[in-house]
């Protein structure tokens, strides 16, 4: 059943929309992975409290509303002990009258539009941990219901959310989000125990056994074109296997339900799933390699979605129309699927990551599936001499094998390829497949195009002294 959208509150997304230059979803996605894989070698030994400053910037042409503006974007990150400082400075100027467009620095909280984000600690790491502004990667538990979130939707502006992981010496914790502090946003909770930590019994590898119950809500009424929210409430639980110093495994189970939403003309039944996986995390000596890897089986009823709340979701809630959340859970139906994710890099200079979310009914040629979603991306910033290289791929709905690698409006990506002028500086060229809104009739258009780029980016190691 499609649920009823307010053409008033369309019209407004969508003008908020047009300043997600030419695209809604590729562009900042690939542009955080670019940039963190580029400031890695700065903080590639930060989590044993080393010190280190990155820099990114990309330089090109930006049409606004049907105006062109030269942009620099200045994206430096630093980081000194626990504390982390990352930076957006978009600057634009007018290829018309050469005037310099203020927009981005507009609004509540101007001083602070700058800064992409705050952070103090390691998230599951350190017993205190604390992120404010962008959200990107933020997940909850084992990603059950919330995994690889982004509150990051609009280039101009930095969204002010906050992640919180703290944890006691008798093993009781709480992860905790909220998505944007200016308004009605996604909440999520977990709070979380070792037991045996907890009642003080030192069972080597059984003590680590962590049990949590999430709770997740999001309170803007876009997510379902009304006032009433998608909520959703879980359990899950892990234990974490250390196999020597460079190798952890964690075998998971997770359980959660979607909640009923009952308002106005339609009523979205809430469905439930369970999964069980594993991850691994290895990393080589002397920082000569890591790799992340996750699999999960899925078994969901009608009107469930696994890791609703994801990198997508806010984007989803953008585009309006059948990506809408409420939209994905109505045609969603029971199935089961197979979950997995990989990360790996060698010597810092090749990084290859994926998600691959496949139900049973589309790996087999069903139908079109809302649940199935493919990311792949690489980026090689230096692994040949003088050449750079980066590509980015979505692709939702799978309808198949044969369905997987498309370009149509189901699917995102990205290619980059350049030159490298010294250590630093990158002169290349890029293709983007992507959606954005025409201007007249205000509806998303397949676009694709290829533009130049000017891109700069240091990393520098600091000696620091504070302790």
């Amino acid at each position: 059943m499609a649920v009823d959208w307010d053409p008033q509150k369309r019209r407004k997304t969508t003008s908020h929309m047009r300043y997600i230059t030419m695209n809604i979803w590729l562009s900042r996605l690939a542009t955080l992975a670019v940039v963190l894989t580029l400031v890695r070698p700065a903080f590639a030994q930060s989590m044993d409290g080393s010190s280190g400053l990155g820099l990114v910037s990309e330089s090109g042409v930006t049409v606004i509303d049907g105006n062109a503006y030269a942009t620099i974007t200045l994206l430096p990150e630093i980081r000194i002990g626990k504390v982390g400082v990352g930076l957006y400075v978009p600057l634009m100027f007018s290829m018309k009258d050469g005037s310099f467009r203020g927009t981005p620095y507009e609004g509540g909280y101007s001083p602070l539009r700058v800064v992409r984000y705050l952070s103090y600690g390691t998230k599951k790491q350190d017993p205190f941990y604390v992120r404010l502004g962008d959200l990107t990667g933020t997940s909850l538990g084992f990603g059950f219901i919330v995994y690889n979130y982004t509150n990051a939707t609009n280039f101009e502006t930095t969204t002010i959310g906050v992640d919180l992981d703290v944890r006691t010496a008798r093993g009781i914790g709480l992860e905790a989000m909220y998505s944007n502090v200016e308004e009605p946003a996604v909440i999520g909770l977990r709070p979380y125990v070792r037991p045996l930590e907890l009642l003080g019994m030192n069972i080597p590898i059984v003590d680590r056994l962590e049990v949590g119950a999430l709770y997740v809500t999001d309170r803007s009424d876009v997510a379902t074109g009304v006032a009433d929210p998608i909520t959703a409430i879980g359990l899950d639980a892990g234990i974490p296997v250390p196999l020597g110093r460079l190798a952890t495994v964690t075998p998971y189970v997770a359980w959660a339900s979607i909640a009923d939403v009952d308002r106005g003309p339609f009523r979205l039944e809430g469905g439930m799933g369970a999964g069980v996986g594993t991850s691994l995390s290895l990393r080589g000596p002397a920082g000569l390699f890591f790799l992340n890897a996750k699999i999960e089986r899925r078994f969901f009823s009608d009107h469930f979605v696994g890791s609703l709340f994801d990198g997508l979701y806010e984007s989803s809630k953008v585009i309006g129309g059948d990506r809408l959340p409420i939209e994905r859970l109505q045609r969603a139906s029971a199935e089961q699927a197979t979950a997995g994710s990989l990360v790996g890099s060698v010597l810092g200079k090749v990084e290859i990551g994926g998600t691959l979310i496949m139900p049973d009914a589309a790996s087999t040629g069903g139908e079109r599936n809302p649940g199935s979603y493919l990311n792949l991306y690489a980026t090689a910033p230096d692994a040949i001499p003088m050449v750079y290289a980066d590509a980015t791929y979505h692709r939702a709905d799978i309808q198949g094998g044969s369905d997987v690698f498309k370009l149509d409006e189901r699917s995102l990506a990205s290619a980059g390829l350049g030159y490298r002028v010294g250590s630093a500086l990158v002169i290349g060229t890029r293709y983007n497949w992507t959606f954005s809104v025409h201007p007249d009739t205000e509806e998303l258009e397949v676009v694709s195009y290829i533009t130049p780029f000017v891109q700069l980016s240091m990393s520098r190691n600091i000696q620091s002294s504070v302790r």
